[in-house]
Protein backbone atom coordinates (compact mmCIF):
# COMPACT_ATOMS: atom_id res chain seq x y z
CA UNK A 1 0.00 0.00 0.00
CA UNK A 2 1.57 3.66 -1.09
CA UNK A 3 1.99 5.77 1.52
CA UNK A 4 2.04 9.75 1.15
CA UNK A 5 4.32 12.59 1.55
CA UNK A 6 4.71 12.84 5.22
CA UNK A 7 7.50 15.62 6.59
CA UNK A 8 9.60 14.55 3.57
CA UNK A 9 9.19 11.05 4.00
CA UNK A 10 9.10 9.08 0.41
CA UNK A 11 6.40 7.28 -0.15
CA UNK A 12 7.24 3.01 -0.48
CA UNK A 13 6.81 2.99 -4.37
CA UNK A 14 9.84 5.64 -4.35
CA UNK A 15 11.85 3.43 -2.29
CA UNK A 16 11.71 0.76 -4.44
CA UNK A 17 11.86 2.94 -7.08
CA UNK A 18 15.71 4.21 -5.77
CA UNK A 19 16.88 0.91 -4.78
CA UNK A 20 16.07 -0.64 -8.48
CA UNK A 21 17.80 2.20 -9.74
CA UNK A 22 20.56 1.78 -7.71
CA UNK A 23 21.07 -1.37 -8.24
CA UNK A 24 20.98 -0.93 -12.17
CA UNK A 25 24.05 1.29 -11.76
CA UNK A 26 25.53 -0.48 -10.33
CA UNK A 27 25.44 -3.86 -12.38
CA UNK A 28 26.14 -1.59 -15.07
CA UNK A 29 29.51 -0.33 -13.47
CA UNK A 30 30.40 -4.09 -12.48
CA UNK A 31 29.42 -5.04 -16.54
CA UNK A 32 32.02 -1.95 -18.03
CA UNK A 33 35.03 -2.97 -15.27
CA UNK A 34 34.18 -6.89 -16.29
CA UNK A 35 34.25 -6.09 -19.83
CA UNK A 36 37.82 -4.35 -19.62
CA UNK A 37 39.76 -7.54 -17.75
CA UNK A 38 40.93 -9.36 -20.31
CA UNK A 39 42.60 -6.76 -22.32
CA UNK A 40 43.94 -5.47 -18.67
CA UNK A 41 45.23 -8.40 -17.69
CA UNK A 42 46.98 -8.85 -21.56
CA UNK A 43 48.49 -5.57 -20.68
CA UNK A 44 49.76 -6.44 -17.62
CA UNK A 45 51.54 -9.77 -18.69
CA UNK A 46 51.84 -13.27 -18.02
CA UNK A 47 51.77 -14.36 -14.82
CA UNK A 48 49.04 -11.98 -13.26
CA UNK A 49 45.42 -12.39 -12.60
CA UNK A 50 42.24 -10.07 -12.18
CA UNK A 51 38.50 -10.64 -10.61
CA UNK A 52 35.62 -9.39 -9.98
CA UNK A 53 33.52 -9.47 -6.98
CA UNK A 54 30.20 -8.43 -6.85
CA UNK A 55 29.96 -8.20 -2.83
CA UNK A 56 25.78 -8.23 -2.78
CA UNK A 57 26.40 -12.18 -3.29
CA UNK A 58 29.41 -13.13 -0.89
CA UNK A 59 28.94 -16.90 -1.91
CA UNK A 60 29.28 -16.92 -5.00
CA UNK A 61 30.36 -13.20 -5.31
CA UNK A 62 33.15 -13.97 -8.40
CA UNK A 63 31.56 -12.57 -11.37
CA UNK A 64 34.57 -12.00 -13.96
CA UNK A 65 37.87 -13.64 -14.12
CA UNK A 66 41.14 -12.90 -16.47
CA UNK A 67 44.04 -15.15 -15.91
CA UNK A 68 44.09 -19.11 -14.02
CA UNK A 69 46.58 -18.13 -11.30
CA UNK A 70 44.45 -19.44 -8.26
CA UNK A 71 42.42 -21.87 -10.59
CA UNK A 72 38.52 -20.84 -9.43
CA UNK A 73 35.79 -19.78 -12.03
CA UNK A 74 33.05 -17.54 -12.12
CA UNK A 75 30.58 -18.37 -9.34
CA UNK A 76 33.55 -18.70 -7.00
CA UNK A 77 32.86 -16.84 -3.15
CA UNK A 78 34.48 -13.88 -2.13
CA UNK A 79 37.72 -14.23 -0.14
CA UNK A 80 38.23 -14.91 3.83
CA UNK A 81 40.89 -11.34 3.59
CA UNK A 82 37.64 -9.53 2.01
CA UNK A 83 35.29 -10.70 4.37
CA UNK A 84 37.00 -9.78 7.47
CA UNK A 85 37.22 -6.26 6.30
CA UNK A 86 33.53 -6.33 5.31
CA UNK A 87 32.71 -7.68 9.13
CA UNK A 88 35.09 -4.39 10.44
CA UNK A 89 33.34 -2.28 7.90
CA UNK A 90 36.76 -1.17 6.42
CA UNK A 91 36.69 -1.05 2.76
CA UNK A 92 39.44 1.37 2.04
CA UNK A 93 41.69 -0.30 -1.21
CA UNK A 94 44.54 -2.82 -0.46
CA UNK A 95 47.70 -2.47 -2.34
CA UNK A 96 50.23 -4.88 -2.52
CA UNK A 97 49.94 -7.68 0.20
CA UNK A 98 51.10 -11.14 0.31
CA UNK A 99 49.21 -14.21 -0.52
CA UNK A 100 49.28 -17.69 -1.40
CA UNK A 101 47.92 -19.84 -3.71
CA UNK A 102 46.46 -23.42 -3.05
CA UNK A 103 49.56 -25.09 -4.50
CA UNK A 104 52.05 -22.98 -3.42
CA UNK A 105 52.52 -20.32 -5.25
CA UNK A 106 53.61 -16.64 -3.68
CA UNK A 107 51.15 -13.58 -4.79
CA UNK A 108 51.46 -9.71 -4.64
CA UNK A 109 48.02 -9.03 -4.77
CA UNK A 110 45.85 -5.81 -4.18
CA UNK A 111 41.89 -4.98 -4.04
CA UNK A 112 40.44 -1.83 -4.90
CA UNK A 113 36.66 -1.29 -4.01
CA UNK A 114 33.97 0.01 -6.38
CA UNK A 115 32.20 2.29 -4.54
CA UNK A 116 28.51 3.91 -5.79
CA UNK A 117 27.21 7.30 -5.89
CA UNK A 118 26.18 7.31 -2.43
CA UNK A 119 30.29 5.49 -1.73
CA UNK A 120 28.96 2.68 -0.46
CA UNK A 121 31.16 0.22 -2.02
CA UNK A 122 29.12 -2.58 -3.57
CA UNK A 123 31.84 -4.90 -5.51
CA UNK A 124 36.05 -5.44 -5.98
CA UNK A 125 38.60 -5.50 -8.61
CA UNK A 126 41.80 -7.89 -7.21
CA UNK A 127 44.85 -8.08 -8.77
CA UNK A 128 47.08 -10.78 -8.13
CA UNK A 129 50.68 -11.13 -9.64
CA UNK A 130 53.12 -14.70 -8.98
CA UNK A 131 56.14 -13.12 -7.55
CA UNK A 132 57.33 -16.96 -6.31
CA UNK A 133 60.39 -16.39 -8.73
CA UNK A 134 61.54 -13.27 -7.66
CA UNK A 135 61.06 -14.39 -3.57
CA UNK A 136 63.18 -17.70 -4.13
CA UNK A 137 66.02 -14.73 -5.87
CA UNK A 138 65.39 -12.48 -2.67
CA UNK A 139 65.97 -15.54 -0.43
CA UNK A 140 68.85 -16.33 -2.51
CA UNK A 141 70.59 -12.74 -2.33
CA UNK A 142 71.93 -12.97 1.26
CA UNK A 143 73.71 -16.17 0.78
CA UNK A 144 75.68 -14.95 -2.57
CA UNK A 145 76.44 -11.49 -1.71
CA UNK A 146 76.38 -10.24 2.16
CA UNK A 147 76.10 -6.99 0.72
CA UNK A 148 72.70 -7.45 -0.16
CA UNK A 149 71.71 -7.48 3.97
CA UNK A 150 72.98 -4.03 4.57
CA UNK A 151 71.45 -2.34 2.00
CA UNK A 152 67.99 -4.27 2.79
CA UNK A 153 67.49 -2.98 6.45
CA UNK A 154 69.07 -6.20 8.02
CA UNK A 155 72.52 -5.20 9.70
CA UNK A 156 70.53 -3.48 12.73
CA UNK A 157 70.07 -7.15 13.28
CA UNK A 158 72.32 -8.95 15.92
CA UNK A 159 74.47 -11.41 14.02
CA UNK A 160 74.10 -14.90 15.02
CA UNK A 161 77.32 -16.33 16.61
CA UNK A 162 77.88 -20.41 17.26
CA UNK A 163 79.91 -20.52 20.42
CA UNK A 164 81.22 -24.40 22.04
CA UNK A 165 80.46 -23.09 25.76
CA UNK A 166 78.45 -20.84 27.90
CA UNK A 167 81.21 -18.83 29.06
CA UNK A 168 81.92 -18.07 24.87
CA UNK A 169 78.71 -16.65 24.80
CA UNK A 170 79.20 -15.02 28.04
CA UNK A 171 82.33 -13.40 27.44
CA UNK A 172 80.59 -12.57 23.75
CA UNK A 173 77.90 -10.90 25.23
CA UNK A 174 78.91 -8.95 28.31
CA UNK A 175 81.98 -7.88 25.59
CA UNK A 176 79.56 -6.32 23.28
CA UNK A 177 77.60 -4.65 26.31
CA UNK A 178 80.47 -3.21 27.47
CA UNK A 179 81.87 -1.66 23.82
CA UNK A 180 77.77 -0.35 23.40
CA UNK A 181 78.80 1.98 26.27
CA UNK A 182 81.94 3.22 25.26
CA UNK A 183 84.04 3.13 28.66
CA UNK A 184 86.68 1.13 29.74
CA UNK A 185 85.51 -0.77 32.53
CA UNK A 186 88.33 0.90 34.68
CA UNK A 187 86.76 3.96 33.79
CA UNK A 188 82.80 3.32 34.33
CA UNK A 189 80.92 4.98 37.01
CA UNK A 190 77.89 3.74 38.27
CA UNK A 191 75.55 4.78 35.70
CA UNK A 192 77.69 2.91 32.79
CA UNK A 193 77.42 -0.27 35.07
CA UNK A 194 73.76 0.20 34.85
CA UNK A 195 73.83 0.71 31.50
CA UNK A 196 75.91 -2.23 30.73
CA UNK A 197 73.51 -4.37 32.78
CA UNK A 198 70.25 -2.76 30.91
CA UNK A 199 71.79 -4.19 27.22
CA UNK A 200 72.49 -7.10 28.53
CA UNK A 201 69.45 -7.55 30.02
CA UNK A 202 67.28 -6.17 26.94
CA UNK A 203 69.32 -8.85 24.76
CA UNK A 204 67.97 -12.04 26.95
CA UNK A 205 71.62 -12.78 28.59
CA UNK A 206 70.33 -12.87 31.94
CA UNK A 207 68.12 -16.23 31.15
CA UNK A 208 71.55 -17.57 30.93
CA UNK A 209 72.41 -19.71 34.31
CA UNK A 210 75.07 -18.00 36.14
CA UNK A 211 74.89 -15.09 34.17
CA UNK A 212 75.01 -12.54 37.08
CA UNK A 213 78.78 -14.13 38.09
CA UNK A 214 79.87 -13.55 34.20
CA UNK A 215 78.41 -9.83 34.74
CA UNK A 216 80.11 -8.94 37.96
CA UNK A 217 83.32 -10.73 37.52
CA UNK A 218 83.82 -8.44 34.03
CA UNK A 219 82.66 -5.59 35.68
CA UNK A 220 84.70 -5.72 38.54
CA UNK A 221 81.97 -5.40 41.32
CA UNK A 222 79.86 -7.80 43.64
CA UNK A 223 77.05 -10.49 42.40
CA UNK A 224 74.99 -7.52 44.89
CA UNK A 225 75.60 -4.92 42.94
CA UNK A 226 74.18 -6.47 39.66
CA UNK A 227 71.40 -7.48 41.77
CA UNK A 228 71.02 -4.18 42.58
CA UNK A 229 70.90 -2.77 39.36
CA UNK A 230 68.61 -5.17 37.44
CA UNK A 231 66.25 -3.84 40.45
CA UNK A 232 66.43 -0.42 39.05
CA UNK A 233 65.43 -2.07 36.06
CA UNK A 234 62.47 -3.41 37.39
CA UNK A 235 63.37 -7.01 37.10
CA UNK A 236 61.94 -8.62 40.46
CA UNK A 237 63.38 -11.60 40.09
CA UNK A 238 66.35 -13.12 38.18
CA UNK A 239 66.69 -16.83 36.29
CA UNK A 240 68.83 -19.42 37.43
CA UNK A 241 68.36 -21.60 35.19
CA UNK A 242 66.19 -22.29 31.92
CA UNK A 243 63.02 -22.97 33.47
CA UNK A 244 63.14 -19.90 35.44
CA UNK A 245 62.71 -16.11 33.75
CA UNK A 246 63.03 -12.87 34.60
CA UNK A 247 60.06 -11.57 36.27
CA UNK A 248 59.17 -7.29 35.40
CA UNK A 249 56.59 -5.07 37.44
CA UNK A 250 53.94 -4.02 34.98
CA UNK A 251 54.60 -0.61 36.31
CA UNK A 252 57.97 0.76 34.75
CA UNK A 253 60.53 0.92 37.81
CA UNK A 254 58.55 -1.45 40.25
CA UNK A 255 58.76 1.77 42.28
CA UNK A 256 56.99 0.80 46.24
CA UNK A 257 57.15 -2.93 45.71
CA UNK A 258 58.63 -5.51 48.17
CA UNK A 259 61.45 -6.79 46.08
CA UNK A 260 63.65 -9.37 48.10
CA UNK A 261 67.06 -8.85 48.09
CA UNK A 262 69.51 -10.90 47.36
CA UNK A 263 70.91 -13.81 50.50
CA UNK A 264 74.21 -13.08 50.93
CA UNK A 265 76.22 -16.38 51.53
CA UNK A 266 77.36 -16.18 55.33
CA UNK A 267 81.15 -15.54 56.17
CA UNK A 268 82.87 -18.27 57.56
CA UNK A 269 84.22 -17.79 61.10
CA UNK A 270 87.39 -16.49 61.20
CA UNK A 271 90.33 -17.38 64.07
CA UNK A 272 90.48 -14.73 66.90
CA UNK A 273 92.65 -12.01 66.51
CA UNK A 274 92.50 -12.53 62.01
CA UNK A 275 91.81 -9.06 60.53
CA UNK A 276 88.68 -8.80 58.69
CA UNK A 277 88.73 -8.94 54.52
CA UNK A 278 87.99 -6.46 51.74
CA UNK A 279 84.66 -5.96 50.12
CA UNK A 280 83.87 -4.95 46.09
CA UNK A 281 81.37 -1.97 46.20
CA UNK A 282 78.71 -1.40 43.68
Amino acid sequence: MERGRHGGHLTTTSKKYSTAKRDQERDRQIAMVASMLASLQQALGPGTELALHDLRKLDHSLVALAGGLTKRKPGAPITGLVLERLQAGQTSDLFRYPARTNDGKELCSSTIFLRDAAGEAFACLCLNTDVSLWSEVARALPAMLPEAAAASGASGASEEEFVPHVADLAASAVSRAIGEVGVPVELMRKEHRAQVVKNLDASGFFLVQSSVGYVAKALGVSRFSVYNYLRELGVTALSIGPAHEPRRAPSGRGRGRQVPAPTKAPRPARPRGAKGGGHNGG
